[in-house]
């Protein structure tokens, strides 16, 4: 029993692969993939990106996380009671005087960032008690701190924060 088999339609020509391939090499070019989700939320519109707004650069994304593990209290990751940083209890003790509350500040960033960020150099940190003359709005401090990630240390951050102080 012999059967006859026909595999001129059975696959593609080797020419029509190839330029598949090379159109999904331009196409993987042009849009980056995501590789988190930005912060603040907001709602997505580029193609690539789904409901929210997503980072595509490594950067911009280790930029974003630890900047938002410097406004985490610590307490309020479950499993993880030192996570974060209590830069709003802090700044808000009035037993203490201002320089006093920077430099205990400074140790608790620098301490914290070692633990859950080694990646990050801590260059400079500064911060400014900012007064408001208008009695409904509370002082706040504002904080500037200047890193680099380690491979890319001819790229200088910083992060900017605003802590309002309620006494």
């Amino acid at each position: 029993m012999t059967t006859n088999t026909n595999f001129l339609s059975s696959g593609r020509k080797v020419d029509e692969i190839r330029e598949e391939i090379s159109i999904l090499k331009r196409n993987s070019i042009k849009a980056k993939l995501p590789i988190g989700i930005k912060m603040p939320l907001e709602l997505g519109s580029a193609s690539q990106d789904s409901l929210f707004k997503m980072n595509t650069d490594v950067l911009a994304q280790v930029s974003n996380n630890y900047k938002t593990f410097l406004l985490t209290r610590k307490g309020e990751v479950l499993c993880k009671p030192d996570f974060g940083v209590s830069l709003y209890e802090l700044f808000n003790k009035n037993n203490l005087e201002i320089n006093e509350i920077e430099e205990i500040a400074m140790l608790e960033i620098s301490e914290s960032t070692k633990k859950y960020f080694p990646l990050i150099n801590l260059k400079s940190f500064e911060s400014n008690l900012v007064k408001n003359n208008n009695e409904l709005l509370p002082n706040y401090v504002k904080i500037n701190i200047n890193y680099s990630i380690e491979g890319f240390e001819q790229i200088e951050n910083s992060i900017g924060l605003i802590i309002r102080r309620s006494i």
